[in-house]
């Protein structure tokens, strides 16, 4: 079992930057014009969780969301999150949670940029709170309603504030690749390297799969596995979580 960190209210301090750049963002997003193009809003809630008794006493919750509003080839706007908790026998085994804001700009069909937001917790990684602004480009091979296929690649900025190791900065770059089949399974691949070692890097993967219910609910199961090469001090460097869940969406098409 991994380590259960001290000081786990411990304050971040200095986020000026992180700040001024959720707020750059934010000014973007409330910008946005929706003339002459087709919108698309969506709206996705998923619930899970687990409670057993007995020899095996155990209990988990997890959550996420996904917020989506796309000007089809002008622009799109993405805010999403995600919340897991668990427990064994009374004691605390997993509590992390992530949101992500992303704006994203076509310049072509195939060619768009973006600027993106992700803030995370992770209190059996030592992560109090890690918050990482990067600016990028990305490319569609495929985007069909079926069949997607995309590719990323991005410059940022990495603050972390862990728990009970101080804090810590760096430059980054991040490479992505998402992947969508038949509309229910998805593969998302983040990799994040330090600009001054390119040695110190760290990947999430996340895949999903749905079983459809009717135009509304659907059940999905999700797996998600992080590699740090150069995790902090008593920190495992693979880290996975196994999820099942019931999702609602709400889709609408505007033209």
């Amino acid at each position: 079992m991994r380590r259960e960190p001290a000081n786990k209210f411990a304050v971040p301090r200095n986020r000026d930057f992180s700040l001024r750049f959720l707020v750059v963002l934010l000014f973007l997003i409330f910008f946005i014009t929706t003339a002459n193009a087709e919108l698309v809003l969506e709206r996705k809630f998923s619930l899970g969780g687990k409670i057993s008794g007995g020899n095996t006493q155990s209990q988990s919750l997890n959550l996420d969301f996904v917020l989506n509003r796309n000007l089809v080839y002008k622009y799109e706007l993405t805010v999403k999150g995600e919340l897991n908790r668990g427990s064994s026998a009374g004691t605390l085994t997993t509590f992390n949670g992530k949101t992500t804001a992303r704006l994203a700009h076509s310049i072509t069909r195939r060619v768009y940029n973006f600027y993106r937001l992700d803030a995370q917790h992770d209190q059996f990684q030592d992560i109090n709170l890690r918050l990482i602004p990067t600016i990028g480009i990305g490319y569609w091979f495929v985007n069909k309603k079926e069949f997607q296929a995309k590719a990323e690649t991005a410059i940022g900025y990495q603050k972390q504030y862990l728990i009970g190791q101080g804090d810590n900065d760096m430059a980054i770059l991040r490479l992505s690749y998402d992947l969508l089949l038949w509309g229910v399974f998805t593969n998302d691949l983040d990799v994040y390297i330090s600009a001054s070692n390119l040695n110190d890097y760290r990947a999430t993967n996340t895949a999903e799969l749905k079983h459809k219910i009717n135009s509304h609910y659907a059940l999905k199961a999700k797996y998600k596995h992080e590699y740090d090469n150069m995790p902090a001090s008593g920190v495992k460097e693979n880290d996975s979580v196994f999820t099942t869940s019931i999702e609602y969406s709400i889709k609408d098409v505007l033209k």
